[in-house]
């Protein structure tokens, strides 16, 4: 093998340029590859983290059906031993859900009103956070709620002409069938970074949401993980934990779920790497074949001396498919490293992608972050050395099998 590899390397540098522009052809694509994954993963990482910090969690418990219909009266009371099961460092926090009309002396508008612990909530999403300097709700124990806090995005804000402490009316249909109504006071105004979501969406103490819709009991119980990795594990140790008949069926979904347009989005992202991938390897493949092919009519004359002197076409074949393994071995070195390096550079500076997704900012309310840092992962990357180290050599078959074949003596007289 060593002598094989050395006549190989031989053989490839008799035509230095036209080797160094087939390893570089070869390399760019594999580093253009590589760098392809580590934007998508790093874009596809950005959008979960922000879908999950900001509202949706890692995984949510429902009554079953409850994303498909949002009936208000799907509501359930979760199980100690659900809790018991969450791992260590989870978080989990309850929510009621209720379309509402919002209405200040001058203007009104439709929004989702949504109950939540303010000390559970913290735990699970980042909304505290995005107040930036105004007040956060408060627990409000009080059976009756007292305090009447709401939270509202700063577009809302604008649009209502409400600052803190300003009193606005919410209006729902209760689960009772009345029309529900009360006096709010508000707390603080958050900024998400999206307007459609600031615009749609308020927060209220979980009892005084639950007060107004007439509610028992809630509509969704929120659960963030510290290892997102851990995401089918959990949600298949709860969905075992939740209560058997005649308790109203319950289901564990996950963000993916909840969010099926940014699932489709991911989805898509990597249909579209692998049919890219798939065109580069074929280019790749097209240029070993036709580099291998020009060698072997150049070096017809030496085929045919080397065969009359009794290398067997195994041999022949074998020297062939070891020029093909060294063209990529050459190419992945030099192709990782150009790629790594430009993972690296965009991992400190970030990449841009505003020149080409435009001024879409949102998907579903939830604001998409133009500066994507790149994230390695090293299983998709050794697949696509595999792609590539089975196609180079899958292109030196061709090639390979025409040099075994050549008649020795037509193989001497050809010039």
């Amino acid at each position: 093998m060593k002598i094989l590899i050395l006549m190989a390397i031989r053989n490839l540098w008799r035509h230095a340029r036209r080797t160094l522009l087939t390893v570089a052809s070869i390399a760019f694509g594999l580093a253009v590859i590589l760098w392809l994954q580590c934007i998508l993963a790093g874009r596809n990482k950005s959008m979960i983290d922000r879908v999950t910090s900001t509202r949706t969690g890692h995984l949510q418990v429902h009554r079953q059906d409850y994303l498909k219909d949002k009936a208000i009266q799907f509501t359930f009371t979760p199980a100690e031993n659900l809790i018991e099961r969450l791992p260590a460092g989870a978080a989990a926090a309850p929510r009621v859900y209720l379309p509402s009309l919002i209405s200040s002396g001058e203007q009104s508008s439709s929004i989702m009103l949504v109950g939540i612990d303010p000390v559970a909530e913290q735990k699970v999403t980042d909304i505290a956070a995005s107040t930036k300097g105004s007040a956060y709700l408060e627990n409000d124990p009080s059976p009756d709620c007292t305090t009447r806090q709401i939270l509202i995005g700063k577009s809302l804000a604008t649009f209502l002409h409400a600052d803190i402490g300003a009193k606005l009316v919410i209006m729902t249909q209760a689960a009772d069938g009345t029309l529900g109504n009360d006096l709010f006071r508000v707390k603080g105004i958050y900024e998400s970074g999206s307007p459609d979501m600031d615009k749609s969406v308020a927060y209220a103490p979980i009892n005084c949401a639950a007060k107004v819709g007439a509610l028992q009991g809630i509509h969704e119980l929120a659960i963030h993980l510290p290892d997102p990795r851990a995401l089918d594990a959990v949600r298949a140790s709860l969905s075992s934990a939740l209560p058997p008949p005649p308790a109203p069926p319950m289901s564990v979904s996950t963000w993916k779920e909840a969010m099926p347009s940014l699932a489709s989005i991911i989805s898509l992202n990597d249909s579209v790497l692998m049919m890219i991938s798939v065109v580069l390897f074929i280019v790749i493949a097209m240029g070993i074949v036709n580099v291998l092919l020009i060698g072997v009519f150049e070096r017809t004359r030496e085929f045919g001396v080397m065969i009359a002197l009794g290398t067997t076409p195994n041999q022949l074949r074998s020297v062939i498919l070891v020029e093909s393994f060294v063209l990529a071995i050459a190419a992945t070195v030099l192709g990782t490293t150009l790629g790594l390096l430009l993972v690296a550079y965009h991992g400190h500076y970030g990449f841009d992608l505003s020149p080409f997704i435009g001024e879409r900012t949102t998907v579903d309310n939830f604001k998409l972050d133009f500066l994507i840092f790149p994230i390695v992962e090293i299983r998709p990357y050794l697949k696509s050395v595999m792609a590539t180290l089975f196609f180079v050599l899958t292109a030196g078959v061709y090639p390979a099998f025409r040099a075994s074949r050549l008649n020795p003596i037509d193989a001497m007289r050809a010039t």
